[in-house]
């Protein structure tokens, strides 16, 4: 109970609104996150490579579409493996002159999430 409600406080601290969870299969996220510019923080290619535009990184001026899941399941007494899915893409702001680009992770968010659930365990 004690993980699940702090991965859930991590997930707030994050602001990253919840739209899915399942305790009982071990996973919480949401799978329609719409952004723009700003995510958890910081600027969102902090966290997302979405390519280079002539303003510069294209997840700072796009719009993002993220899908974030954390999977959590245990595997040993006082011990739990966290997994964490993450699919993007951006699509230009501008309108259809450009075709929309995926986007790849930088690993920072990741570690970001994993960090603060082990403070808070």
């Amino acid at each position: 109970m004690l993980f699940r409600s702090a991965l859930a406080a991590v997930m707030t601290d994050l602001q990253i609104p919840i739209e899915q969870r399942d305790y009982a299969l071990g996973f919480i996220g949401n799978t329609k996150l719409q952004l723009r510019a700003f995510f958890a923080g910081s600027q969102l290619s902090r966290y997302l490579e979405c390519g280079l535009g002539a303003t510069g990184p294209n997840a700072n001026s796009w719009r993002v579409h993220m899908g974030l899941i954390v999977f959590a399941d245990s595997i040993a007494p006082n011990r739990t493996r966290v997994q964490i899915a993450m699919s993007a893409g951006a699509i230009d702001s501008g309108g259809a002159t450009k075709d929309p680009s995926m986007c790849g992770t930088t690993g920072v968010l990741e570690d970001k999430i994993k960090t603060l659930l082990a403070k808070r365990l």
